[in-house]
């Protein structure tokens, strides 16, 4: 894999706006399952899951495609959300390689442990329903196939109060022609987050607050669930399950509408459904921070994202935009972390600085190591969110026994708009990187320009 991407031989197909961008890719044998989005000049936007070249399933009126897996046998599972239900509004669609739909049924859930019932709130807590999402944003149904069975986790509005969230986690096994969940637990108990009306969709900003994340560990089948670790949802681990204290949740979670400094903390279950504790990660020195993505092996959680490391009392080190210039931009660095499933100890730790601003958006923990993928080569200055250089997409492999890296960016020809990878999955012959080309920047659409939101497609392969 290191090879691949030291002295890759690369093949770029890239797909001009407006057309399909990569949200997701998915190894269907050889072949690439790719979860696709586009977005036209009125600003609407429609998902599509793609065995490219062979079929296509694209989203029907009021449908949100949030996650999409594949399973040995070579069926997958789409998870599905129908927005003109008013409650169970999830839904699991399963089918063959072809694209032939075995199943299609809402989510299913076991009866929640009594230690998991809250009070105040129904029984069970959750509405089936996710806020809209935008166009380029991770979905609030997160899958992993285990074997043919699956491991689900959902964030939900509450039935009681749609204003508020839960989210729960599920083991489900497949019966040949149906699901059924063989036991489901409460991940967060009530609690509010509310992204800022100026968090930024191109570098998901607005996703890192609000969307779980979700790793099945290989090994052993222990189940990782992270978020970011806010106010609202340390106090609620902290009525639940006396995970935190009152002290902690005032003292170091992030408010519960936040765009810059966002602290992560991780879940662990058994495969049985045994509650492991939680634990937090703050990248060291950061000053802003944020992580996009997880995986977990050999009894550890990789964590992919980035922070912008602290200048003194000053605030975020800064870095000139032009050479000779005052130091006027934020230097974010790619952010990525090993912490100890049991304990959350930091095993390792890095902060990869290319000049620039860099991003992972997207992590795999494979047996020849870990890949990571997003944006690097682009800035954002201090005031804000607003991004004023467009970024180039590049890939990283990491072994985390002795911390050997590989680093590849792939220069792009414009620096006024974004290219940038969503995705990053291995192949026996073949390394695929693949997200979005010609992508807008903060103020692309000022002026009601939405002819400029728009964006293209882009698909990298390194053998």
């Amino acid at each position: 894999m290191r090879d691949r991407i030291v002295e890759p031989e690369l093949e770029e197909r890239v797909s001009a706006r407006p057309a399909f961008a990569t949200l997701a890719v998915r190894g269907l044998g050889e072949r690439e399952l790719a979860l696709e989005v586009t977005r036209d000049a009125t600003y609407a936007h429609r998902r599509r899951v793609s065995l490219r070249g062979v079929w296509e399933w694209i989203e029907a009126e009021g449908e949100v495609f949030h996650d999409v897996v594949v399973h040995p046998s070579g069926d997958l599972t789409l998870a599905v959300e129908d927005t003109r239900r008013a409650r169970d509004g999830f839904s699991l669609v399963r089918s063959g390689p072809d694209g032939e739909v075995r199943s299609r049924a809402p989510l299913p859930s076991a009866p929640l442990p009594t230690s998991d019932l809250e009070p105040g709130l129904p029984d069970p807590p959750w509405l089936g329903r996710a806020r809209p999402i935008g166009a380029l944003g991770q979905g609030w149904v997160r899958l992993v196939a285990r074997g043919e069975d699956l491991v689900v986790v959902f964030q939900s509005l509450v039935a009681a109060d749609a204003s508020d969230l839960v989210s729960a986690v599920s083991a489900l096994s497949w019966r040949g022609e149906a699901w059924s969940a063989r036991w489901t637990r409460l991940v967060d108990g009530r609690h509010r987050v509310e992204p800022p009306l100026w968090s930024y969709d191109e570098f998901r900003f607005t996703d890192v607050l609000t969307r779980p994340l979700l790793a099945v560990d290989p090994e052993d089948g222990a189940i990782v669930v992270g978020r970011t670790w806010t106010q609202s949802r340390c106090d609620a681990a902290r009525r639940q399950y006396s995970e935190f204290t009152r002290q902690r949740c005032f003292e170091e979670a992030t408010g519960n509408v936040e765009s810059r400094v966002l602290p992560f903390f991780f879940t662990a279950f058994s495969a049985e459904g045994d509650r492991l504790g939680s634990h937090t990660f703050v990248p060291a020195g950061g000053h802003y921070y944020g992580v996009h993505d997880l995986d977990a092996r050999d009894g550890a959680v990789v964590v992919v994202g980035t922070v912008a490391e602290a200048d003194g009392a000053e605030g975020p080190r800064l870095y000139p935009s032009r050479p000779g210039g005052a130091p006027d931009m934020v230097a974010f660095d790619g952010l990525l972390a090993v912490l100890d499933r049991a304990s959350g100890a930091t095993r390792l730790e890095r902060h990869l600085d290319r000049g620039r601003g860099d991003l992972f958006l997207a992590v795999r923990w494979t047996e020849g190591g870990i890949l990571t993928a997003g944006a690097t080569d682009w800035d954002r200055w201090p005031g804000g969110m607003s991004v004023s250089r467009g970024s180039d997409p590049w890939v990283v492999w990491l072994d985390p026994s002795d911390g050997d890296l590989a680093v590849a960016a792939f220069d792009r020809p414009s620096a006024s708009r974004h290219a940038l990878a969503y995705a990053v999955e291995p192949f026996t012959d073949r390394l695929v990187v693949a997200g979005a080309d010609d992508a807008p920047m903060t103020h692309s659409g000022d002026g009601g320009r939405l002819d400029a939101m728009t964006f293209g497609g882009l698909h990298l392969t390194l053998r």
